[in-house]
């Protein structure tokens, strides 16, 4: 996801997924990892709150697993702090 802020700083961003298996989901901020998250099996969606910086102007949040499959994702949500 590319996200265009005006002002930058510290802002929480919300992560909601889903995973029927141990799965690892991988959080980087313009290229930087700022989170290993660590997704359990759950019948119900799980959310993850991970904080971020984001610089002024366009930001690239990317949410990965290199090795494996990662957690099915719902919805992200940016809110500054």
């Amino acid at each position: 996801m590319e996200r265009n802020h005006r002002s930058r700083g510290l802002y929480l961003m919300s992560v909601d997924y889903q995973c029927a298996e141990n799965r690892e989901l991988i959080c980087q901020v313009n290229g930087v990892v700022v989170k290993n998250v660590e997704a359990h099996p759950a019948h119900e969606v799980a959310s993850e709150q991970i904080e971020i910086r984001l610089k002024p102007g366009m930001n690239r949040i990317r949410l990965s697993n290199g090795n494996s499959w990662m957690p099915d994702i719902d919805r992200m949500v940016l809110q500054k702090k």
